[in-house]
């Protein structure tokens, strides 16, 4: 903390009695934001509740915490259909962050920071003024639900998994060298269907005839939908992942692809889970 300045998300009286507890034995301060729930329904204070800015004026009176804002994250938008409704999901986070923080300074509280984030709803919510930051995390690789979502392009995805045909089985049928350890078991949303594990892309071009259909822990099966396929045993092809932020997490290293530059990035938090 001599070197780093470091804030915690709480939502919880416990959990800040904890991280309270800790500084104190430390004879350390934290910065903490207060995490809201502005629709996902998984972490996060409801901020129509009326004991709501109760229980942030008690968190942020604790001993060895300072209180510097309210956090929140509209995963719902993941789920939107339409681009109407990602942009109703944006103004609404940022109409709720607004008002509740209005709320909090009349009861005496400083609110200095409003920290709003989500990649889907990005493009809306940017528009919008009240909040002191935006995190939209995905936006450094993008992926095949971003496109699905309207929210990059499959130009705009920088990460892609570099695969092997390691069989054919049938003219009809590929296998390929990267499996659910590699692309991991998650479906891409979007405002329509995007079936498979995935976008096969060939000469930097999706593929829509090779419909990724089924993946085993190290290996893809592959059906080509018209019936056939040109590609043999020992070709490669890039995959567009329908989740990068998982992909990246599972592999040591990665590989930064500058035109005919060509460098290793270490993944630094590979493992950092406890």
């Amino acid at each position: 903390m001599e070197r780093t300045r470091l804030s915690f998300i709480v939502d919880h009286p416990v959990v800040a009695k904890q991280w309270s507890e800790a500084m104190a034995r430390a004879g350390k301060r934290v910065e903490i934001l207060v995490k809201i729930d502005v629709g996902f329904h998984r972490c996060g204070l409801d901020p129509d509740s009326r004991d709501t800015v109760a229980t942030i004026r008690e968190m942020a009176a604790l001993p060895g915490l300072d209180f510097r804002g309210l956090l929140s994250h509209a995963g719902q938008a993941y789920h939107a259909h339409s681009e109407d409704g990602l942009r109703l999901m944006a103004e609404a986070e940022v109409r709720t962050m607004s008002d509740l923080a209005s709320w909090c300074r009349a009861k005496g509280l400083a609110v200095d920071e409003i920290s709003l984030g989500a990649t889907p709803p990005a493009r809306f919510s940017l528009q919008h003024e009240g909040f002191t930051e935006y995190r939209p995390g995905n936006y450094a690789y993008f992926d095949r639900t971003q496109v699905a979502l309207g929210a990059a392009t499959i130009d705009d995805c920088a990460l892609t998994v570099m695969a092997r045909v390691v069989s054919k089985p049938a003219t009809d049928r590929i296998i390929l060298d990267s499996g659910s350890k590699t692309l991991t078991n998650d479906g891409a949303r979007g405002f329509a269907p995007a079936p498979g594990y995935g976008v096969i892309l060939r000469h930097g071009v999706p593929d829509d005839t090779l419909l990724i259909e089924r993946l085993s822990e190290e290996h893809a099966t592959v059906k080509a939908t018209t019936g056939s396929t040109a590609l043999e045993p020992g070709d490669r092809v890039r995959i567009v992942p329908n989740h990068s932020c998982v992909v990246s997490n599972l592999v040591d290293q990665a590989w930064l692809v500058d035109g005919d530059a060509v460098e290793p990035l270490p993944i630094a938090a590979r493992g950092r889970i406890t």
